[in-house]
């Protein structure tokens, strides 16, 4: 299995299955609760940012670089969670696209500035609607100036290492 090169949803979304299903025999359960799944988004979301504080932290001057590789593994990190609590849904209800958008005060505003980005982020902790979650990491992308074939190809390399490693050990 080779690394995408943009976002094919389906097939990140069966391949995070796969995962979990992994981590569920690893843990011996059928279901992995939503709501630990949500926290663990947020957790992931609050180092993504941490490691993008050169970009927003305005009063303090002497960061050293971002790390870019780090960077992109903690939103990798994100995304995994946003699948896992996707596909960990299934068979429920979800609310449709414009419900979506209304329930977050109006449509989803994508912008040239990070910091308004990742605010966002941070705020879509439902996940029902995959499509708004992915526009807004393509634009955070493109605030790095990152292709998506990039981050995929970490994102992948993360899977990896879950799948073949972290599912086995006492991680």
């Amino acid at each position: 299995m080779e690394a995408l090169k943009t976002f094919d949803v389906k097939e990140l979304l069966r391949r995070q299955a796969m995962l979990d299903e992994k981590f569920k025999d690893k843990m011996g359960t059928e279901e992995i609760d939503p709501n630990k799944i949500r926290v663990a988004y947020i957790d992931e979301v609050g180092e993504f940012i941490h490691e993008l504080k050169p970009k927003w932290c305005y009063w303090k001057n002497n960061f050293k670089e971002m790390d870019k590789r780090k960077t992109l593994e903690e939103l990798s990190d994100c995304m995994h969670f946003a699948l896992s609590l996707k596909n960990n849904k299934k068979g429920q209800d979800f609310l449709s696209e414009t419900v979506w958008s209304e329930f977050l005060g109006g449509a989803v505003v994508l912008s040239d500035k990070i910091e308004e980005n990742l605010i966002q982020l941070s705020n879509i902790l439902n996940l029902e609607f995959l499509s708004i979650w992915f526009e807004l990491v393509g634009k955070i992308l493109e605030n790095l100036d990152v292709s998506q074939e990039e981050f995929l190809k970490i994102h992948h390399e993360k899977w990896l290492k879950n799948m073949n490693e972290r599912t086995k050990e006492s991680y």
